[in-house]
């Protein structure tokens, strides 16, 4: 008789499904265990030829302005001159951003003895210049020098005017180039005696001008008187033909 208080005994191999045992499995079949899934990394996209050369061709574009930009920016602050012939309205001389009325010249070089020569910087400053008249002497005008050692002395009559703003006049300011294409500047002939009044250095605000001659050691009278406001090292901004 059996000792099973529920009257059945149970075989030991037999297992009994639910919480307290391994799941029951149909047909028998075995637990299925394995390695995890292995995941692959998404593959890389391709990028397409168009678009990296949409890209390169707009870099090229952005840097090409940018370049543009920074040359307009470094242009600004050169100076830029205008010429009025002699003859012209004291009305029909240049001011910034407008044209002189005629006649003038089309470009602020070798104009004719009497013309204005107009010079404005990037801030807006204008000085503007007039080679009133020209001789030229063989011989010195003192004892105290011993006459021109190239042959001549070409005289000048210059007058400066401060038009706007603020600058400077000095007698270094302008350069005589004779026909053969030597130059020399005012110190030469600074003693020749044949410069009376002579140009004096000043600073200028607007409506101050000065007046005066100098004395050029050169070659020849014929050559050209060329103007570079602003000191050593400043760009020729104009010129007049002399004869």
């Amino acid at each position: 008789m059996s000792n099973d208080p529920y009257g059945q005994h149970l075989p030991r191999t037999q297992h009994i499904p639910g919480p307290y045992g391994p799941p029951a499995h149909p047909h028998g079949a075995p637990p299925m265990y394995g390695p995890p899934a292995q995941f692959q990394p998404p593959a890389p996209k391709k990028v397409r030829p168009l678009v990296i050369v949409a890209a390169v061709v707009g870099g090229l574009v952005l840097l090409c302005t940018i370049g543009a930009g920074i040359a307009a920016s470094s242009d600004s602050g050169k100076p830029s001159a205008t010429v009025v012939a002699p003859g012209a309205s004291v009305k029909g001389r240049a001011t910034p951003g407008k044209a002189a009325k005629k006649p003038s010249a089309k470009e602020p070089f070798n104009a004719a003895v009497g013309s204005t020569i107009t010079a404005t910087d990037g801030d807006g400053n204008t000085i503007e210049a007039t080679l009133r008249s020209v001789r030229s002497v063989t011989k010195t005008c003192t004892s105290f020098d011993d006459g021109p050692k190239s042959g001549f002395y070409v005289i000048v009559d210059v007058l400066v005017v401060q038009t706007a703003g603020a600058g400077s006049v000095n007698p270094l300011d302008f350069t005589f180039v004779a026909a053969d294409g030597t130059s020399s500047d005012e110190l030469a002939g600074s003693f020749s005696g044949c410069a009376e009044p002579g140009l004096d250095s000043a600073n200028l605000r607007t409506g101050q001008k000065r007046a005066g001659k100098m004395a050029f050691d050169a070659t020849s009278r014929a050559g050209t008187l060329e103007w570079a406001p602003g000191g050593i090292g400043a760009d020729t901004v104009g010129s007049w033909k002399t004869t």
